[in-house]
Parts: structure tokens; sequence; C-alpha cells
């Protein structure tokens, strides 16, 4: 009788290990399964837009800004937004100091649009930023760059179907030479 209580200990002893073991096992499995992992999206700060008047990019500089809408105004007809990827063809270029787009650039607190250079003014508002040629420099306000960080409202009166990622940062650079905007989102 002895023999058999060892048999049936070590019986029940290894039938706990294995439950234990294939427990463990199929937790993991499950833990790891497709349907249980999510792809990794970076994630970029918020836009700091006190840093804008500074001249300071970098805190928004890391990753890819992409362009997902433009629009431009003809014979005085009303702005048309579109996706359409034959039109999304600019780059967005922005460093610690600089956001260029090969039209406009503003280099520290400095613009530059084609020969023309200016000081630049911030104006803020419902937490976005706008930045215009400073009048005080006897130039014409024919271009701007607004700022909206994740979680604002651009109000850029959206139409033709496209839809806001506010879950993003996002860049417009507009230009009066045909009522031209250009719209960038953080990637």
């Amino acid at each position: 009788m002895n023999i058999q209580k060892k048999s049936i200990a070590t019986g029940l002893i290894l039938m706990s290990l294995i439950t234990f073991m294939t427990g463990d096992l199929s937790a993991n499995a499950a833990k790891n399964s497709p349907a249980n992992t999510t792809s990794k999206k970076t994630s970029y700060p918020k836009i700091n837009i006190k840093d804008v008047p500074n001249g300071q990019f970098g805190g928004f500089s890391s990753g890819k800004w992409t362009e997902v809408a433009v629009t431009n105004r003809t014979h005085g007809k009303q702005i048309k937004w579109t996706r359409n990827s034959n039109k999304l063809k600019d780059k967005l270029t922005v460093t610690s100091n600089n956001i260029d787009d090969n039209h406009i650039a503003l280099v520290n607190t400095r613009f530059s649009l084609e020969n023309v250079r200016a000081k630049a003014k911030y104006e803020k508002g419902h937490g976005t930023m706008t930045v215009l040629p400073d009048p005080s420099e006897n130039v014409k306000s024919s271009y701007s760059i607004k700022f909206f960080p994740k979680g604002t409202t651009a109000k850029l009166n959206f139409n033709n179907g496209f839809k806001d990622d506010k879950s993003k940062n996002r860049i417009a650079l507009w230009t009066e030479k045909g009522n031209r905007t250009e719209y960038f989102a953080q990637n």
C-alpha cells in the first residue's frame, strides 16, 4: 500500500507540474497571438507653440511630415481641398530652427519667400499659432504658417470629403499666390 500511495502522490505532483507548465505556455501563447498584438505607432509629443516665437522647432522636428491635403482657389471660385496623390507632391522639412517646404521658409524668427525676407509676427488663438510676416517690415502679408498641435481644431474650412486627424500635429503653409494651402501631418 505504501508503494501505491507514493505512486499516486508522484502522479499528482507530475499532473500539477504539467498543468502549471501548459497553463503558463497557453497564457504566453494567448498574450503573443496576432489577435492580441498591436502594431507600434510612433507617437510624437504635442507641438509646444510656446517655442515657436523663439525660433525653436526641435520639439516637433522628429518624424516625417507628410502632405495630407492641398487646396488652391482659381478664378475666385470656392476653395476645394484635395487628397489626390498626383497633387500631394510638396515636402516639408522641419529641423530644430528651420521649417521649409521649398516655397516658404521660417528660419529661427525670420521668414523667407522667394526674394523676400521679413521678421515673423506671432498670433496665438485656441491652442494654435499663426506666423505671419511682421507688417513693420513693410512686407505684404502674403504667406503664413499655422501650427496645430495634437487635439486642436484646424479651422480651415475643410470640404470635399477631407477629414482632419486631430490625433496628430499638423502644419499648414499658405501663400497668396494661387491662394494655395499645403497641409501636413506628422507621422
